[in-house]
């Protein structure tokens, strides 16, 4: 049981390591959009 957690523990990490990329990307493309809307509200 002791190996079975060792093992399964950086398995979760790595997993946690791209939902943190799509976290990121997320907030840019939100804050892009944000940028985009406010440039073709000034033109």
């Amino acid at each position: 049981m002791e190996a079975d957690r060792v093992v399964h523990r950086p398995a979760t990490i790595k997993a946690e390591i791209p939902s943190l990329k799509d976290c990121m990307l997320i907030l840019c493309k939100k804050k892009y959009n944000f940028m985009l809307a406010t440039f073709v509200n000034l033109v």
